[in-house]
C-alpha cells in the first residue's frame, strides 16, 4: 500500500476513534502512544520532574562514586500536587 494511502487510512481510523462517546469523567480518547508521545514533547519542554527524595540520593551516590552532579533545576517552580523539581 502506498505510504500516503495508509497515513491518509490511519489518520482517518483515529480520527473515528476519538470522536466516539467518551465515558462518563473522560475528557479525551487516546490512541497508542499518544500519551508517552505527549509526555516526551513535555520533558522536553520542562525537564523531568524529579522529587526530593530521589534527587537527594542521586546527589549522595555522585559524592560516594565522586561524580561530578549538575543535574540543573529548570526555571519551572515546583507545582502542588507536582512534588519535585524539573532538572
Amino acid at each position: 500500500m502506498d505510504i500516503d494511502v495508509f497515513t491518509k487510512r490511519t489518520d482517518e481510523a483515529i480520527d473515528k476513534i476519538k470522536a466516539c462517546r467518551r465515558r462518563e469523567g473522560m475528557e479525551e480518547i487516546f490512541v497508542p502512544g499518544e500519551r508517552s508521545n505527549r509526555r516526551l514533547q513535555e520533558n522536553q519542554k520542562r525537564g523531568i520532574r524529579i522529587d526530593d527524595p530521589t534527587l537527594a540520593e542521586l546527589n549522595a551516590l555522585c559524592k560516594e562514586f565522586k561524580i561530578t552532579f549538575n543535574l540543573n533545576p529548570v526555571g519551572e517552580p515546583v507545582i502542588p500536587g507536582k512534588p519535585g523539581r524539573a532538572v
